[in-house]
Parts: C-alpha cells; structure tokens; sequence
C-alpha cells in the first residue's frame, strides 16, 4: 500500500501472519531523503530504464515474482494501472 488512505483500509491479520510478512511503514524525514536521493542520481544522468528488465501487471505476480528471483532479469516492475489508462 502506498500513500494515505482517505478511509479506513481493513486488514486481515491472520493472512500476514501466516505467510510471515514483515509490514513496516516508513514516513517523514525518510521518504524526503529517499525522494533526495533518487533525484540526485536523475540529475547525475543515472537511467533507470536501463535496469529494468520486465514489467508486468499485478496479476501476474507469480510470474514476476520467479523472473525476479532467477538470473535472468534485472528489475523486474509490476504495474496497478489497466491497460490503455495512464
């Protein structure tokens, strides 16, 4: 989940636990200087489109998933948007 809700999200605790998925939430100063910091490497000329190797849309997060964790991809984007929406 990115960004602030504008009404309360409902949670199923149970499926985090169960799967052991670490939630952290991260906000204020470390945002900033993460945002500082990847706009110091844009204006260094850094390219980030040429790490990225696959994209796929959310549904297909198995695949990705597995793509990620070979060889045979750098990083791998997983998209929310429909296709044809911007």
């Amino acid at each position: 989940m990115l960004g602030l809700p504008a009404h309360p999200v409902h949670t199923d605790w149970a499926e985090i636990v169960v799967r052991m998925l670490t939630v952290q939430g991260v906000s204020g100063r470390r945002i900033f200087h993460t945002w500082h910091q990847v706009a110091s490497l844009l204006d260094a000329g850094v390219n980030p489109a040429s790490v990225v190797t696959h994209h796929f849309p959310y549904t297909d997060h198995a695949t990705a998933f597995d793509l990620a964790g070979s060889t045979y991809a750098g990083k791998v984007i997983l998209t929310w948007s429909k296709p044809g929406s911007s």
